[in-house]
């Protein structure tokens, strides 16, 4: 599986072009998240999330925050 979320640009990176992007990508155990420049010319990894329990946890909290009543 792979399934990218285009994201909106942050603090400047200091180089062009600025395409951020959130790539699920594997399944089962394999799953990451790839976070990172999605330009043609310039693709450059952030940051990634490994591991079945971490990112259970992220979508735990991302769901519990859209739910929040407060």
């Amino acid at each position: 599986m792979k399934k990218d979320y285009q994201l909106q640009e942050g603090e400047k990176l200091g180089r062009n072009p600025h395409c951020p992007i959130l790539g699920i990508t594997g399944e089962g155990r394999l799953t990451y998240l790839w976070i990172g420049n999605n330009a043609p010319t310039d693709k450059f990894c952030f940051a990634t999330m490994t591991g079945p329990k971490k990112l259970r946890r992220l979508a735990e909290n991302i769901l519990k925050a859209l739910d929040d009543k407060n």
